[in-house]
């Protein structure tokens, strides 16, 4: 039987050639490639086999679980941040330990959340800081949302408005609609990482790959440079 190589070994084969320079090349596009895959493989692919799922109830505590669990990473890849429970005193700015403050600022600074929760119309607008709390807090810490936070899906497949509306008293979810919009981010962070210009978003991408996939800290390595 043929064995796959880990995507450890795969980013420790790629890791080499980036270090020599920022620029987008040949071994940065098998970076991304990388990562998108393992994104798509291990989150975006299994939710949507739930989503999928025909004359099924309950499924949507675990989409939405899941589909938090990857805004937190798409946030802490943007920002190169790195996730540690107990920061040391004088360690690296990037690392961090308050989700909250990672997550509802990208909640509130992301394109793909324009709208909903920022946006010129602050009337039509939700608290980005309630989603955190009620929505991703509950249900990771609780097994559930709080408040008049629900989870649901459009009531017909043709509805194509935003993914939280308020209705009966609810703030309600829907589960496919967050999934595209999730779908979305990814096509565009992944596109905006082959952008010439955008270094220090290369540079924060290879810290957080070298952190998924355990490559020691060095502080000779520009990436892992506090600057």
């Amino acid at each position: 039987m043929k064995t796959t190589e880990s995507e450890s070994a795969k980013w420790s084969k790629i890791r080499p050639a980036l270090l020599a320079s920022y620029d987008f090349s040949e071994s940065w596009s098998k970076a991304v490639s990388l990562y998108r895959k393992r994104i798509e493989d291990k989150f975006l692919n299994p939710t949507q086999k739930l989503i999928d799922l025909k004359n099924f109830e309950g499924e949507g505590f675990t989409i939405v679980g899941t589909q938090c669990i990857l805004i937190e990473s798409f946030a802490a890849f943007r920002a190169g941040k790195v996730y540690r429970h107990k920061p040391q005193i004088g360690q690296e700015s990037f690392y961090y330990n308050n989700s909250g403050e990672l997550f509802v600022k990208f909640l509130k600074s992301s394109p793909m959340f324009d709208g909903i929760f920022f946006g010129e119309n602050k009337a039509s607008l939700f608290s980005a800081e309630d989603f955190y709390s009620e929505v991703r807090c509950g249900l990771l810490h609780e097994a559930r949302t709080k408040g008049k936070w629900t989870i649901n899906q459009p009531l017909t497949k043709s509805y194509a408005g935003p993914f939280i509306v308020k209705e009966d008293g609810k703030l309600k979810i829907f589960r496919t609609l967050l999934q595209s919009v999730l779908r979305g981010y990814l096509d565009l962070y992944c596109g905006e990482l082959q952008v010439k210009n955008e270094t220090d978003l290369r540079r924060f991408f290879a810290r957080k790959m070298d952190d998924l996939f355990d490559v020691t800290k060095a502080s000779t390595i520009d990436w892992w440079i506090d600057k």
